[in-house]
């Protein structure tokens, strides 16, 4: 595996090791019967800081498929390589969504399509490309509510009752997964392309 592209797999999991541990600190506390307001900012939390993984990750790998294309100096790629390299860093700068199409979209900026590879079978159950987008995006809306203080989007990804949308620690949990699956599938296929 490259190491640039493995290093991208790396600033995710460093990431995503604080909203782990806000999911532990929430499985710790959880003692008697009641709802726990308190305990759904952390699962919030875990998801906002979830989603800034998943951006994270991106923005490294795209910078190492960059390391990586880059031909050596006095070629005649040399040129089109500097052109898609300004593009590319000028997309990155503007990179605040991380949501399914854009990300797409920078990773084409590269060369690099990972939507193919969105998918997998967990336990029986397919995932396929449009159930990727769709929980990528839905994951988005939700981290967006938390962090603008909106009403969590009644999602299926969410605990929908009588009170609305919720986040609960089955959901935040679900997140984390759902994303360190699509790193992994994303990582294999950006290394196939970029050895």
């Amino acid at each position: 595996m490259s190491q640039q592209i493995r290093d991208a797999e790396v600033v995710f999991e460093k990431v995503l090791r604080h909203a782990s541990n806000l999911l532990d600190c929430h499985a710790n506390v959880r003692a008697g019967a009641g709802r726990r307001w308190k305990e759904v900012s952390l699962n919030s939390a875990a998801v906002a800081l979830t989603v800034a993984a998943w951006q994270a990750y991106v923005d490294a790998c795209v910078e190492a498929i960059l390391s990586t294309i880059q031909p050596a100096a006095g070629t005649p790629e040399e040129k089109h390589f500097h052109l898609v390299n300004a593009s590319t860093r000028t997309v990155l700068k503007n990179f605040s969504t991380p949501n399914a199409q854009k990300t797409r979209e920078l990773f084409l900026n590269v060369g690099f399509d990972p939507r193919p590879h969105w998918t997998w079978t967990w336990y029986g159950q397919l995932w396929t490309v449009l159930d990727a987008e769709q929980t990528i995006n839905q994951w988005l809306d939700v981290r967006h509510a938390v962090a603008h203080g909106f009403p969590i989007p009644a999602h299926p990804i969410v605990t929908v009752n009588a009170g609305g949308a919720t986040v609960r620690l089955a959901n935040a949990r679900s997140c984390v997964w759902f994303f360190r699956k699509l790193v992994e599938v994303t990582t294999l296929a950006a290394d196939r392309r970029f050895p």
